[in-house]
């Protein structure tokens, strides 16, 4: 199964977010000033 064909589906779309919010949060730590204003919006 592609990628593609993976994203399509809801659930494994849910799983996909949470493991790239997973590996972006390290970076959000240092860009933390960016991460407050996306979560006031």
């Amino acid at each position: 199964m592609s990628w593609k064909e993976f994203i399509k589906q809801p659930v494994n779309l849910d799983i996909t977010i949470s493991l790239i919010m997973t590996n972006l949060l390290p970076y959000m730590q240092k860009i933390e000033p960016l991460g407050k204003m996306l979560k006031q919006q």
